[in-house]
């Protein structure tokens, strides 16, 4: 098995031990004896421990305003809980279809998360289901997470040796600043990218999103070039095609060229996206993608 999709914990009947704990080693040490190859075990629920065997999702969810503003402290969470890969099953799961304002602002969501989902068991949830508007806003952030790929797999390899999590609190990078504790609908994605993903209707119309900017840094728009200085709140105003994204000045992101999928082809040539204001340095992880090597 390549991959394994367990719906639900899926546990064997095995007297004595954590069932799911020991059904996901079996699984992802298993596979990995057998292949030789890496393995990738999905699971929608899991007990401590299991964050060592695979990624979770968080379940059949409703596409409510309310859930999506539940998930985003809920994925920095998972990751002091030593999960660094959560999918949020973008756009629930339940209703046929849903607000298309929603399903933007979700898709904003997901493209700075490690995993990036399509879902939607019972009901329609591709872009082009939605006009030419969204499906544009959707490439664009579809785009995005694909030309952070490198800079994502570079993380994903930094979770898997020092079990820093991909997404994380701002408190893990300035734990001495106290308004990182307060806003918590906002998080780290990697060191170098401040993101703070919109949860809240407006019909259309752009929503201000209050930004807290860590102090002791400046911080340049990811979509403006704008520079910020640390230490202050950001009245960010966000229409349908913008998400709040920051860059930390002093940042050097590996991009890839756009792709329609993560192996179409080598990440070649490999973009360096630099953010002067105070040196910078990247260590750029990267292998076959498939070996245990």
């Amino acid at each position: 098995m390549a991959f394994w999709w367990q719906d639900g914990w899926a546990g064997a009947k095995m007297p004595g031990l954590d069932p799911a704990l020991w059904t996901r080693y079996i699984e992802y040490a298993g596979s990995e004896r057998i292949t030789g190859q890496r393995a990738f075990d999905f699971c929608r629920l899991g007990s401590w421990g299991s964050h060592r065997c695979g990624s979770y999702f968080t379940g059949d969810l409703i596409p409510y305003w309310s859930t999506l503003d539940l998930l985003i402290p809920y994925g920095v969470q998972a990751g002091n809980m030593l999960l660094p890969y959560l999918a949020t099953t973008r756009g629930g799961v339940f209703q046929e279809t849903i607000d298309s304002e929603i399903y933007l602002r979700w898709m904003h969501f997901d493209s700075l998360n490690p995993i990036l989902w399509w879902h939607g068991h019972w009901g329609l949830r591709f872009p082009w289901e939605y006009g030419d508007r969204s499906l544009d806003i959707c490439r664009t952030f579809l785009q995005l997470h694909y030309r952070l790929l490198p800079y994502i797999y570079t993380y994903s390899r930094l979770a898997h040796d020092r079990a820093l999590p991909l997404v994380r609190g701002t408190y893990l990078e300035y734990p001495d600043q106290k308004p990182v504790y307060t806003y918590r609908h906002q998080y780290m994605f990697g060191q170098e990218l401040l993101v703070a993903p919109i949860s809240e209707p407006r019909f259309g119309k752009p929503v201000l999103k209050d930004v807290h900017l860590p102090a002791g840094e400046n911080w340049f728009d990811y979509f403006t070039g704008k520079i910020h200085q640390g230490g202050e709140v950001v009245p960010y105003e966000c229409p349908l095609d913008r998400m709040s994204l920051f860059v930390r000045a002093g940042s050097i992101i590996p991009m890839a060229p756009d792709m329609d999928y993560a192996d179409q082809r080598p990440i070649d040539p490999l973009i360096l996206d630099v953010y002067a204001g105070k040196p910078a340095s990247f260590r750029l992880y990267e292998d076959d993608g498939v070996s245990l090597n």
